[in-house]
Parts: structure tokens; sequence; C-alpha cells
């Protein structure tokens, strides 16, 4: 048994274990309370964020960063705080029909915060306002890209039954330049036949999903068809090639321009729809919105630019020994363009206009072979050169593997 004194020993040891428990909670809490205390006192001197307003603008032919800040009513203020940001911010002051802009407002300050300006579908301007000064920024970004299938059914036009499949214009350009040298888009095509695609698609920040590259079409026509794939070599080069590897591509394009319809064809007897008389028609005249880019249909050397009686303004190339083309009407010249220069295939002579004697916007279209007038629509150009034979197996893995991706999709849309 333990003694009174024992007893009260360890009472005493028990109490002083007790206080200090106590007393280490009550110094938690003190720092606790202090330390929410300071952060409350932080917290507080931190002003609230502004209210912000996002406007998402599409430029529309015309407009420049004024009219567009004006329009979401930023005043002349907000607009000369980025009128002088300098080379960087260039493409702002340059801005071009169709560009998508997002532009964030501060709802206190009336303050362009934050901008972007999309140069491309990969590329973006982006300028942001950092305490004092905006911080301007080209930013490029890789995209996620999927494979997209579709299958267009001839019932009106091409293009109005590509739409309704669902395809873009920029595919359906695409399509008729890579089979432009072996279908008659305007003659050849017959209720029934049928386009089947492979393309890319792109998912576009604040612009969604957006057409890419066509990757490879099937044309249908009763019982024949007619298979084109995209193909890169080792050194970067693409172009179309049929199963066998030979290239779809010529020396020349198949059209100088995005045209309508063909208002007038070449021929040898034509009533010349203003002066009355009738006269050889010695190309081909192309309708066109006013404006529309025109380019070289091959690569060559350029032997006038000028005005040419009724033609108005007109370019005339030489593209080697034998070929010449003409392209007359134009509203004006491309910049720099002159007698003696170098022009490449595609590249941009001019614009389509209403020079000369003409009823509306169109360009004419000729093509001499030893300086004699030939239909444009019935050139023959031989193929250029097919497939390296180190590609080959290369091209026919590619082959496999769309087949596969086709198959796939075909069945799932058909099962969806």
């Amino acid at each position: 048994m333990l003694h009174a004194s024992e007893k009260s020993a360890h009472s005493i040891n028990a109490l002083i274990v007790m206080l200090l428990i106590v007393a280490v909670s009550i110094a938690s809490l003190c720092y606790s309370v202090y330390y929410a205390a300071a952060q409350l006192e932080e917290v507080g001197d931190v002003e609230p964020s502004s209210p912000v307003t996002v406007h998402q603008v599409t430029v529309k032919s015309g407009d420049n960063l004024t009219k567009v800040f004006h329009t979401i009513g930023l005043d002349n203020k907000a607009i000369a705080s980025v009128s002088t940001l300098g080379e960087k911010a260039k493409p702002l002051y340059h801005l071009k029909p169709k560009q998508h802009m997002t532009i964030a407002v501060d709802e206190v300050t009336n303050r362009c915060v934050n901008l972007v300006l999309w140069l491309s579908n990969t590329e973006k301007l982006e300028c942001s306002w950092e305490e004092d000064h905006y911080k301007v920024e080209r930013i490029k970004q890789t995209l996620e890209q999927s494979t997209n299938y579709a299958k267009i059914v001839v019932k009106r036009t091409l293009l109005e039954d590509a739409i309704k499949a669902g395809v873009g214009q920029h595919i359906v350009y695409q399509l008729t330049d890579a089979l432009g040298w072996e279908i008659d888009f305007i003659k050849d095509l017959r209720p029934g036949d049928t386009f089947t695609l492979l393309y890319q698609q792109m998912y576009v920040p604040d612009k969604g999903y957006v057409d890419g590259d066509l990757e490879e079409v099937i044309f249908t026509h009763k019982s024949s068809e007619l298979r084109a794939d995209k193909f890169t070599n080792g050194k970067g080069f693409s172009a179309f090639y049929l199963p066998d590897g030979r290239r779809l591509s010529r020396d020349f394009l198949s059209r100088p321009l995005k045209y309508t319809r063909v208002s007038s064809p070449f021929t040898l007897s034509r009533k010349h729809p203003l002066l009355g008389i009738t006269r050889p028609h010695h190309g081909v005249d192309l309708a066109a919105k006013y404006g529309s880019p025109i380019w070289s249909t091959a690569q060559g050397r350029v032997v006038f630019v000028g005005n040419k009686s009724g033609y108005g303004k007109t370019v005339v190339i030489q593209h080697n020994h034998q070929y010449k083309t003409l392209y007359a009407h134009l509203s004006k010249f491309a910049k720099n363009l002159k007698v003696g220069g170098r022009v490449k295939q595609g590249e941009i002579i001019g614009y389509v206009g209403m020079t000369g004697i003409t009823t509306g916007p169109h360009l004419h279209y000729e093509v001499r072979v030893h300086n004699k007038p030939i239909n444009p629509f019935s050139l023959k150009i031989p193929r250029s050169p097919s497939l390296a034979k180190k590609d080959l197996p290369s091209f026919q893995a590619l082959l496999q593997s769309n087949d596969e991706v086709r198959t796939q999709m075909q069945k799932a849309r058909e099962e969806g």
C-alpha cells in the first residue's frame, strides 16, 4: 500500500501534466486565431476584381481596329492605348475579313484587358494588360487533329451537294484541284455519281472544328472508279497519286481562280454581248466575285503587264517555248509584278475586275500553244513525274492505312 505522502505526490504530478496539456492547447488556439486574423487582414487589403465582358468578333470587309473597338463600346482612349504597340502587333493594324478576335473589356475602367487575334488556325496574336502596359505575344500551338469521313452523292451541283453532306468549301476546292485534270466538273458529273472523302479536321479554340487537308478522294461514276491519295515524300513534298504511284497533277493547274461558272466558253464564233458583232472567242470567261485573286496556272516569265485595248488590264505569261497564258479584265495587278519577272505556279498575279469591254466581273483566260489559241478546258498536259521507287513501299502502306480507316468510319456511320 502507498503512504499518504506518495499518493499526494502522484496527484500533484497528474495535475501538472493536465495543466501542461491545457496550456499547449490554449497556445495552439491562440496561434490559429492570430493566423486567421492575419489572413483576413490580407484579404481585406485586396481590391475585388472588376467584372469583365468578353466580346467575340469576326472581322468584316472594311473593318479596322478603331471600328471594331467603337462597335463594342470602347472609346478613343482605349483605342490609343493599343495603337502604338510596335511591329509585333502589326497584324492588329491590318485586319483581314473573316479573322476572329476575342476582346475582354474591364467594365469599370472600360479598358481592353486582353485581346486575341487569330492569324491562322495554328497561330494567334495576344495582347494582355499587365499593371501599366500591354504584353504582346505571338503564340503558335499544335491543334488536336482527327480524320473525318464523308460521302457526297451528286444530285444538283457538287458544291451544293457537298454542303448538304457536311463538307465545306475548303475541302471542295481541294477536291477540284486534285481531280481537275481527270474530271470536267461541269460536263462529266451525272446524278448518282459519288465522291468518298477522307480529310483532316482541327479543333481551334474560340472557333470550333475547322477543315484541314484532303487526304483521299474516291470518285465513282457508274461502274468505274478513280482513287487519289495524298502522299508526302521524305523531302516534305506532298501531292495526290493514283494507286500505281502516278502523280495526278500536271505542270499546269486546271484553273486560274475560284470561279462560280463559265459565263462564256471558248468558241470560233460568238456574238459579242456589247459590240453586237460575231467573232471568235479565243478564251473562256470565268465569272467570279469582284476582287477575287487570280493565280498563274504554271511557272513562267511575265512578258506583258498593262492595258490591252478591249482586254483592259492584262497579264501575259510565257511558260516555255511552247505555252503562253493570258489573263484579262483585271481590276488591279499583284504588287511587284513586272515584265521580265518570274512567277511560280499558283502565285497571285492580279484580281478579278471589269476593265476593258465587259458586262460584269469575270476573268478572260486564254492558253496559246505556239501562239495558237486553244480551249483551256481541252488542254492536254503530260503528267508530272511519278513516285520514286524508294517511296512506293511507304505509299502502299498509306493506301492500306486509308483503307482501314475508311472501312471503320463507313461501318460506324452505317451503325450510327
